[in-house]
């Protein structure tokens, strides 16, 4: 198959696996996910990488929220969860009521114990 864009390139404009991840470093730029001072050489490296490792940190950090930036305010927030019990979507407002800026929701929910078996089901075979 020969995709092309409306401008006539091909699409997807990446060839081999480095190229797609270069064009997925600058999908992740300014995202929780951001990995824009990644190199492919050190992905496939054989130590592990801490995240975020973007330009500011391209060593990594050793730890996340240091700066106590947090990814789950009101604003920044583009799914609000949903009701444990119902399963409703939360609307952004009681998103809000229950999140004091950081805080992930928690509701207390029913919990069914455990089920008890039998004296015979181990040796029922």
């Amino acid at each position: 198959m020969d995709f092309r864009g409306k401008d006539g390139q091909p699409f997807p404009a990446w060839t081999d696996a480095e190229s797609l991840f270069e064009a997925w470093k600058k999908c992740t730029a300014g995202r929780p996910c951001d990995c824009t001072g990644l190199t492919y050489d050190k992905l496939r490296g054989g130590s592990g990488i801490q995240w975020p490792c973007n330009t500011e940190h391209p060593d990594s950090t050793e730890r996340l929220y240091v700066d106590a930036k947090f990814w789950a305010t009101p604003g920044y927030c583009e799914a609000y969860g949903k009701d444990l019990i119902t399963g409703a979507p939360l609307r952004p407002d009681e998103y809000r009521s229950m999140n004091p800026f950081a805080v992930t929701p928690r509701r207390c929910a029913r919990c069914a114990g455990p089920t008890r078996c039998s004296k015979s089901f181990p040796r029922k075979f």
